[in-house]
């Protein structure tokens, strides 16, 4: 029988074998202490679902005896709640609540949370939050209709975690909007999810397009973010262009080295004539941008970006699609779901999308950001958008408030600056400041959405008659709300709700829009907003009967018609889609806290109006 010796044989050499044995168990720490960079690939876990909720009228519950977003609270009174949803439309006894609410629920975690790195994202939470997981404070968010993120190291856990969210949505805290002209809804309203990445990852991947020629030049963005592991090491970023099928269109690659920290990184890749589509209304063809990072020949992380081939601009009165001029047969969409409220219904958007189709829609308009998922539709679909910044109805300037503004644009433009689909980006609507304060609030605006897009194509939209405002140097689109024979050009009757035809010059009008459009030469100009409420079903056979059908539909035609008749008009929104709730709109027959405007009811029944739209746009643009 051998021997057992107390040495090894390596390299010619012998070596005793209780140090080697030493060495090994030191390199085996080395390697259990550093961070594992490369062996994490992206995913999620979905916290939509049933939650537990707890709706408060003051402000206790935070910290002291009750100390709700500790993990040991005691939550078996709490209701539950499917996230996302808007409470308003899930409990009756909080139609009109207002206040905070307090929301939880567990999850658990199964990597070592030191070899990732994972943030909890919120798509929509209104209107101030304050995160917590497992008791620690992650951070606070204003804003109800931005998409946001909370890093969570320090505070996941292994195993079992609990997420916690105060929310208050009560009206007079609101800086942005301004005040809101419809129901305020509450809540963790849009879905939420815990993202998990490696250490080092691309935090940023964002593609435009120029089309110079025949063939298209792709502008890169992408930035890395992560800590170094030992020393540092060579990173390749390689890039790679993807068809509809899966066919690689173009490549490209850079090299660098990686320190830790954060790179930033620009690249150009050039699409051959031959793969190019370009995207528009007719053809919402879309390419798939993979990004795949390596450190010292190791797979790192991968990102992809969906976008579509365009360019967009504004020449003379043209409002230009890849270089050739289009009409915007709009309608504004602050949609509200009959049985969800400002959550999607995936089966009501639906429904929308095809009427949209029948109306000849090429492009919506919302007053606040919209949902993810209906903004993936519009780049399918071919809609343009007409993305409204929630800068509504400010009375007056704040520095806080543009602070606000300036945070809420940075969050749209990270999350939506690669989509084919965004079109204009409105600076704000019916703001009412003086003059010298909304021209610095809005420069300041435009520079800092160009500060993420340059060249972003901005209006701001005004109200009627103020065409020629010191937002005519400042944006590059001219847009206005008109409402003649509505708000303007009408007299009422305050008993009957009668329109006084004597009144309605609507050639007067007409001839007031072309002085204002005359007075600001070479620039489109998009009627933002335009039409008159009906209750459905109300007042048949009484045409002049305001909140009739009949009136609504007429005075659609008569609007529309002065508006097609100034050739010099870029764009039409129509205002708007459907009806929705809003709880100061009492004082008229049928009005029963709902804006009535729509061409359609919150459950979706068609007025005559919608009717009149349709025949319009089949003509109008074409």
């Amino acid at each position: 029988m051998a021997q057992r010796s107390d040495h090894v044989s390596s390299a010619g050499r012998t070596l005793p074998f209780k140090p080697v044995l030493l060495l090994l168990a030191l390199t085996c720490l080395v390697f259990a202490i550093a961070p594992r960079l490369y062996a994490v690939e992206r995913y999620s876990i979905p916290l939509d679902g049933t939650w537990d909720f707890l709706p408060r009228l003051g402000d206790r519950g935070e910290g002291g005896r009750h100390r709700f977003e500790s993990p040991e609270a005691l939550r078996e009174s709490w209701r539950r709640i499917e996230v996302p949803s808007c409470y308003q439309r899930v409990f009756e006894d909080l139609r009109y609540f207002e206040g905070v609410s307090w929301y939880a629920r567990k999850f658990r975690f199964g990597d070592d949370p030191g070899d990732v790195c994972a943030r909890l994202v919120f798509e929509g939470v209104n209107y101030r939050c304050r995160v917590y997981l497992n008791g620690k404070v992650l951070g606070d968010h204003e804003g109800g209709y931005t998409t946001f993120a909370m890093p969570v190291q320090g505070a996941l856990l292994r195993g079992e975690n609990t997420v916690a969210v105060r929310v208050d949505s009560r009206r007079h805290l609101l800086r942005l909007p301004g005040d809101v002209g419809w129901l305020n809804y509450g809540g963790i309203y849009r879905p939420v999810r815990l993202e998990v990445m490696p250490q080092v990852h691309l935090a940023d991947l964002a593609v435009r397009t120029k089309i110079p020629g025949p063939a298209a030049i792709l502008g890169v963005n992408a930035t890395v973010e992560g800590p170094m592991a030992g020393s540092p090491a060579w990173a390749d970023l390689r890039l790679e262009v993807l068809d509809k099928q899966g066919n690689s269109v173009s490549v490209g690659s850079r090299g660098f080295i990686w320190t830790g920290g954060k790179e930033s990184l620009y690249l150009e890749l050039r699409v051959n004539e031959h793969f190019v589509q370009q995207w528009s209304p007719e053809n919402p063809y879309l390419y798939r941008l993979r990004a795949r990072l390596s450190l010292d020949e190791k797979p790192a992380d991968q990102q992809t970006a969906t976008f579509g081939i365009r360019t967009l601009s504004a020449r003379g009165r043209d409002f230009l699609l890849s270089g050739k001029p289009i009409k915007l047969r709009g309608i504004c969409y602050l949609y509200d779901f009959d049985k969800t409220g400002r959550t999607l219904d995936p089966e009501a958007f639906a429904g929308d999308l095809a009427n949209f189709r029948e109306l000849g829609i090429n492009a919506l308009r919302n007053h606040f950001p919209l949902e993810p998922r209906m903004l993936d539709a519009c780049d399918s679909l071919g809609i343009l958008v007409w993305h409204d910044i929630p800068v509504y109805w400010v009375s007056g300037y704040d520095p806080c408030d543009l602070r606000l503004a300036k945070e809420m644009i940075g969050e749209m433009a990270l999350a939506d600056r690669s989509r084919a689909c965004m079109a204009v980006w409105n600076l704000g609507n019916e703001n009412r400041m003086e003059r010298t304060d909304r021209a610095a609030f809005f420069t300041a605006l435009r520079d800092e959405l160009h500060s993420y897009l340059p060249g972003a194509l901005t209006t701001c939209a005004l109200t009627q008659g103020s065409f020629r405002d010191v937002m005519y140097g400042i944006v590059d689109l001219l847009s206005e709300n008109i409402y003649p024979g509505w708000y303007t050009f009408l007299n009422r009757d305050p008993v009957m709700w009668r329109a006084d035809t004597s009144q309605m010059d609507l050639d007067k009008y007409e001839q007031d829009l072309r002085r204002e459009i005359a007075d600001c030469p070479d620039m489109p100009v998009i009627i933002s907003e335009v039409g008159a409420g009906a209750a459905y079903g109300m007042y048949k056979n009484d045409p002049w009967r305001l909140f009739s059908e009949d009136y609504q539909a007429y005075l659609l035609g008569r609007q529309l018609g002065m508006i097609a008749s100034i050739g010099e008009v870029s764009g039409i929104f129509q205002f708007l889609y459907n009806d929705f709730y809003d709880p100061s709109r009492m004082e008229a027959p049928g009005q029963e806290g709902k804006n009535l405007k729509g061409l359609v009811t919150i459950d979706r029944k068609r007025k005559k109006a919608f009717g009149v739209l349709r025949d319009f746009y089949q003509k109008w643009g074409r």
